[in-house]
């Protein structure tokens, strides 16, 4: 049985499925109720949907939030982007948070992507990993196809 959940968002992926976004953050938040009440739900601070979710878990809930100045709830993320510079071919960041300031390097593009590596620096904070193993960790990234994936082909730039 799982001991940390993560719920990144409730958006309109599954609606044909499910009817509303409620109906999908109802069925997302079972992960969160099925955890053992000793587990712990990382959850995004930036989706009200996900941050309401913490109501539903007696164990420990932590946030993670791309903009902690305009967070869906009243409490400070536990780790949220101060800054993010984008390259030609990562994403810098800057973040902060209860354990610290530090920086790291994301080998992909978008904000979906660093949110993503918000919720999993979280995971492995959370484990016991330092910054710095975090840092390391997320620098070693892969690129999945399709997925604004930079491709070059006589000198054009495709962003797949």
């Amino acid at each position: 049985q799982p001991t940390i959940g993560v719920i990144t968002n409730v958006g309109v992926t599954h609606l044909e499925l499910l009817g509303t976004q409620k109906a999908i953050a109802e069925t997302k938040a079972e992960l969160i109720q099925s955890l053992p009440s000793m587990g712990t739900a990382v959850l995004n601070g930036d989706d009200l949907f996900v941050a309401n979710m913490a109501a539903l878990f007696p164990g420990e809930s932590f946030y993670y939030s791309l903009d902690a100045q305009h967070v869906a709830t009243e409490i400070l993320p536990d780790l949220y982007a101060v800054e993010v510079k984008t390259g030609e071919d990562e994403e810098k960041v800057r973040v902060n948070g209860k354990w610290g300031e530090f920086c790291f390097a994301l080998p992909l593009l978008g904000r979906h992507n660093i949110a993503n590596a918000l919720a999993a620096s979280l995971v492995g904070l959370v484990l016991g990993a330092t910054p710095k193993e975090v840092a390391r960790g997320l620098k070693k990234v892969k690129m999945v196809e399709k997925r604004l994936r930079r491709l070059e082909f006589d000198g054009l730039t495709i962003l797949d």
